[in-house]
């Protein structure tokens, strides 16, 4: 199950997509709704959350420079920008930052919930991405040393080369 948060500064909004999102039926648990940046922030950096869902005006800090912030917490994180304001550079800004998708309001729950599932697919085609290269990795690390215990690597630099490639360190 991933993980997801709302932040929306109007409480018919949060209460909105909280209720009548089916969270669990689509594959999310979802960690809360915040009213504010500052507040969607401590709960990113607190949990591995891998959807937000955000207005791109509100107090104090914008959509926008959200996005920045939160990528640099969490650079995986995938952005759902809801707005009621259907301005190009809004969502050109956002799409070029890093949001997967700009939706306007008042916000079309079927819409939402079909970038969610998609959402769902991408994560899941990364987290399998993730798997096979940390397999593909511990493979190539066992075969490394296979290749050097059997006498076969000689050189010093040619046994750093290779090791500096699998990301293993040695003095």
């Amino acid at each position: 199950m991933f993980q997801a948060v709302v932040v929306d500064d109007k409480k018919m909004i949060r209460e909105g997509l909280t209720k009548h999102i089916p969270w669990q039926e689509l594959g999310y648990q979802l960690l809360g709704a915040a009213q504010d940046a500052k507040e969607v922030i401590s709960l990113i950096e607190q949990h591995c959350v891998d959807v937000l869902i955000t207005d791109i005006v509100m107090p104090n800090m914008n959509g926008l420079e959200l996005i920045r912030a939160v990528k640099l917490v969490n650079p995986t994180i995938k952005i759902v920008i809801l707005s009621a304001y259907d301005r190009f550079d809004y969502a050109q800004k956002a799409i070029l930052l890093g949001a997967h998708c700009y939706l306007t309001k008042p916000v079309d729950l079927d819409e939402l919930q079909e970038e969610l599932l998609t959402l769902k697919k991408i994560l899941k085609q990364e987290e399998e991405e993730r798997r096979q290269s940390h397999l593909f990795l511990h493979i190539a690390r066992g075969q490394f040393f296979d290749y050097f215990s059997n006498g076969e690597g000689t050189s010093d630099d040619e046994i750093r080369q290779r090791a500096q490639r699998l990301n293993l360190h040695f003095p």
